[in-house]
């Protein structure tokens, strides 16, 4: 099934997979994912608690729909739109989001099926039920899963209180991708990786006993 329940089910069905293996340490099997992949793992270990740890690189928060929305911000804005032009290009984005999946109710076909299956998803139940450890690396100049408006729904899902079980890191001068750059609208063609994340990712495993 194509939509982020059903990769979550791949993923869990992987993990068990990978279980059968004898030298794998079945007690300690942990998932990532990236971007849209941020979801399907915070999914996962919501309905599986067997699930060692998840770590969601620059993964939303958000549902799919606020995030396609803000994705359209942030270029438009790099593109140098403001105001009313600004508030023009974002109203036409939406009719164009609902159009998709509106078509996708009719047709399932291809993206257009996926947006209608997937635009609404909201990993709030999961993450209200999730209680292995996970992480959230979210990088300062990301123009597709924004830092702010992902921490601040995390607030607000847990009332300002998020659980100690879920831990969230803003990579500086990050992109979407981890390259370094000095504000969302560089390109991050042969830009270097950032060592932060490396650092990071190691420290925070290290810290789960890895």
């Amino acid at each position: 099934k194509n939509s982020i329940e059903g990769r979550a089910s791949d993923l869990y069905a992987a993990v068990q997979m990978i279980r059968t293996y004898p030298q794998i340490d079945v007690e300690n099997v942990g998932v990532a994912g990236h971007s849209q992949g941020g979801w399907v793992v915070a999914q996962a270990a919501g309905e599986h608690p067997d699930i060692a740890f998840f770590i969601s690189f620059a993964g939303p928060t958000v549902t799919m729909r606020e995030n396609s929305l803000d994705n359209q911000y942030h270029y438009a804005r790099c593109q140098g739109m403001q105001g009313e032009e600004l508030d023009e290009y974002l109203s036409k984005r939406q009719k164009g989001i609902d159009l998709s999946v509106s078509i996708g109710n009719s047709t399932n076909f291809g993206m257009f099926g996926f947006d209608a299956r997937n635009m609404d998803y909201d990993p709030r139940d999961a993450l209200q039920i999730v209680k292995s450890p996970g992480l959230y690396l979210l990088a300062e100049n990301d123009a597709l899963v924004s830092p702010v408006l992902n921490i601040e729904r995390l607030d607000e899902i847990f009332d300002g209180n998020v659980p100690a079980n879920l831990s969230t890191v803003v990579i500086d001068n990050s992109t979407h991708g981890y390259k370094v750059v000095n504000n969302p609208c560089e390109s991050s063609i042969d830009k270097e990786l950032s060592e932060e994340l490396v650092e990071v990712l190691n420290n925070w495993l290290t810290e789960q006993g890895y």
